[in-house]
C-alpha cells in the first residue's frame, strides 16, 4: 500500500480534513507537502511556517526522519500539525533530530487504546469471584512477601470464635491463669469507745 487515508488538521485548529498522504515520505517531508497543499506553510507577514506532525495513536510527535510506514500508521489515523517554535527549516530537516526538541503532547480527544479490553485491569477494583472472600496467599505478592519473612514459630492472628463480639483477630496466648479468690465481704466495724488515759466523769447540772 502506497498511500493512506488520515484527517489532518493544525493544533490550533478545530476541523479534521480528509486527505490521502503517501507513507514512504519522512515526517519533515510530509509536513511540507501538507502544509503547501493546505496552504499552511506561511504566515500573515508572509514569513515561512514549518511543522512537526503528531499522531494520535501513538501520543508523541514523529522524528524528522520517521514515515507513516515505520511507526504502523493505519487507515483513519489522526495527524496534527505543530508549528516549530521560532520555526527555522534546519530544525525540521535536520537528520537525527535531537529527542530533546521533541516534547510528548497530551492526548487528542477521541483517540482510542489499542490495548485489548482483556489486558486491562484496575487495580482498585475486586477480583471477580464470591465478594467479600479475600484471595488466596499464593495469588497475594504482599502476603507471600509477609510469609517469607515471618519467623518460625509465629503465626498471624486467628479468631477461633468469629463474629462473637466486637473484637476480632485475636489469638489466645495459652496461658492458664489462677482462679479468682473470692473475698468475704468487711465486716463492718463496731463504734467502741476508744482507749484514754483519762477519764470522763459526767458533771450534774
Amino acid at each position: 500500500m502506497s498511500g493512506v487515508i488520515v484527517t489532518v488538521k493544525r493544533a490550533e485548529d478545530s476541523q479534521y480534513k480528509v486527505v490521502e498522504v503517501p507513507l514512504n515520505l519522512t515526517a519533515a517531508e510530509l509536513a511540507l507537502m501538507l502544509s503547501q497543499a493546505l496552504n499552511w506553510h506561511i504566515d500573515r507577514a508572509g514569513k515561512p511556517i514549518f511543522y512537526q506532525i503528531e499522531t494520535d495513536f501513538l501520543q508523541r510527535r514523529l522524528y524528522p526522519d520517521e514515515s507513516l510506514q515505520n511507526v504502523g500508521v493505519l487507515k483513519g489515523t489522526s495527524l496534527i500539525l505543530h508549528p516549530v517554535a521560532n520555526g527555522h527549516e534546519h530544525d525540521v530537516f535536520q537528520p537525527g533530530f535531537s529527542p530533546g526538541r521533541v516534547t510528548p503532547t497530551p492526548a487528542v480527544s477521541g483517540w482510542r487504546s489499542q490495548t485489548p479490553a482483556a489486558l486491562r485491569f484496575n487495580p482498585l477494583t475486586p477480583p471477580a469471584g464470591n465478594p467479600g472472600n479475600p484471595p488466596p496467599v499464593s495469588a497475594n505478592p504482599y502476603s507471600q512477601n509477609m510469609a517469607a519473612n515471618t519467623p518460625a514459630g509465629v503465626s498471624g492472628p486467628t479468631d477461633p470464635n468469629p463474629g462473637s463480639g466486637p473484637i476480632t483477630g485475636w489469638k489466645p496466648l495459652g496461658l492458664d491463669l489462677p482462679p479468682a479468690v473470692s473475698q468475704p465481704p468487711a465486716e463492718p466495724v463496731e463504734n467502741t469507745p476508744s482507749q484514754s488515759p483519762f477519764k470522763w466523769k459526767k458533771l450534774d447540772d
